[in-house]
């Protein structure tokens, strides 16, 4: 299933609870490739690759994992996750 950049963002920002809205800008010109889409069978063929999560369980995961970093360093432990 495609997921455009909007479509990510607006996921990630429901994921967080977040009251921010998505800020459209005018396009730049940095690369002429206009749109990109990854197709996973070559990794399934290849390397028996299969997603075995959604991506909105993935990103909520990674949300979650990053948090506990935040929270390691917010209780002074220098040691926390974030710096091995």
């Amino acid at each position: 299933q495609e997921t455009t950049l909007n479509d990510l963002a607006k996921l990630l920002l429901n994921l967080l609870h977040s009251h921010l809205q998505v800020e459209y800008r005018a396009a730049r010109n940095v690369n002429q490739i206009p749109r990109r889409f990854a197709d996973m069978r070559k990794a399934e063929k290849q390397l028996g690759f299969q997603a075995e999560i959604t991506l909105p369980e993935g990103l909520m995961r990674l949300i979650k994992w990053r948090a506990s970093f935040k929270t390691a360093s917010s209780t002074g432990n220098v040691y926390s996750k974030a710096s091995r």
